[in-house]
């Protein structure tokens, strides 16, 4: 860790999810900029904590240090013993123990662009429910949300005329000192430009997938159960109809060889009994609408390309319901 960087850590308030309420955590991105730990994240998530790190471990390219994740515990440093005292005792103070500091490798916590990568890496029910409700809430964003891309336009406006102006300077300066001086503040304006430009591109995907996010609630409180052929070919995915569909979720070891869901997904799915007529009786899998979400991820996992919006999937089920 850089000696000159001070971690300030702080609580702010508190933030409610359902029957749980979350202290929010400022510091280690800013002074200002609210964090989310690894073990908010497991309670949240729904997960434990090891898996959260084991997700993150998996992803870790797809992270960046001090953009999207910072690790508290790497400032266990000697030459930063103070601060690592600090940090102990705030995190202690939240509530977290010295054994459950002590049981975790790494004291990761995540800004809310970090949030977002690990929402979508997950594949929990709670996982669907936040990305609207909890989160803007926690990390102060719905309000910035709708001016964020016309600020961030300007300033990466502003930015590319001041680099503009530095270059004429540095090509008129009379010392080999100024020229460094001048290339040096370039490169400045560049790293800036090129973070900016991220960040816009994260604000623009999110905005992509805003549909699924809004229709998050009828996914977990949707009324009916669904034909799985029906929805074979509403997801228009090609060479993946009904049989192949029930083929790949036997492969995927979420259906036995009756295509009857095994315990651990009874929840996705429901199993309705339908007499031949002769004695004997049929079973028939159909898919819950939280069923639907669970799928759709992982099928996209798995590299299968949907090309519908989960708003028109449940449309045109819910037209033969």
């Amino acid at each position: 860790m850089n000696k000159e960087k001070v971690i300030k850590l702080f609580k702010d308030g508190e933030v409610k999810t359902n029957d749980r309420v979350f202290t929010r955590l400022v510091g280690g991105f800013g002074d200002d900029k609210p964090m989310f730990t690894i073990w908010q994240t497991g309670e949240l998530l729904g997960l434990r904590t090891g898996d959260i790190r084991e997700d993150f471990n998996r992803n870790e390219s797809n992270f960046e240090q001090g953009i999207d994740f910072i690790d508290l515990k790497s400032a266990n440093d000697s030459n930063v013993s103070q601060k690592v005292v600090d940090i102990t005792i705030f995190l202690k103070n939240v509530g977290y123990s010295q054994s459950k500091l002590n049981a975790t490798s790494n004291w990761l916590a995540f800004s809310y662009s970090g949030m977002m990568k690990l929402v979508k890496i997950a594949t929990t029910k709670e996982s669907w429910d936040i990305y609207d409700k909890f989160l803007e809430d926690y990390f102060k964003t719905k309000a910035e949300n709708e001016v964020m891309k016309d600020s961030i336009e300007k300033e990466i406006k502003a930015l590319i005329e001041d680099k503009a102006t530095l270059l004429g300077k540095s090509i008129l300066a009379k010392s080999e000192t100024d020229r460094i001086e001048f290339a040096r503040m370039v490169e400045d304006r560049n790293r800036r430009i090129i973070l900016l430009e991220k960040t816009q591109s994260e604000k623009e995907i999110i905005a992509k997938v805003q549909d699924k996010i809004n229709i998050a609630d009828n996914l977990c409180t949707g009324k009916h159960d669904y034909d799985i052929g029906k929805f074979s070919k509403t997801l228009g995915i090609p060479k993946l109809g009904r049989n192949k569909l029930f083929e790949w979720m036997r492969d995927n070891r979420i259906l036995d060889s009756n295509n009857i869901p095994y315990q651990k997904y009874m929840k996705y799915f429901s199993v309705a009994n339908i007499p031949t007529g002769n004695g004997y009786v049929n079973y028939k899998t159909m898919i819950k609408p939280s069923g639907i979400g669970y799928l759709l991820k992982k099928l996209e996992k798995d590299g299968k390309l949907i090309n519908k919006s989960i708003n028109d999937i449940l449309e045109e089920l819910n037209k033969t319901a």
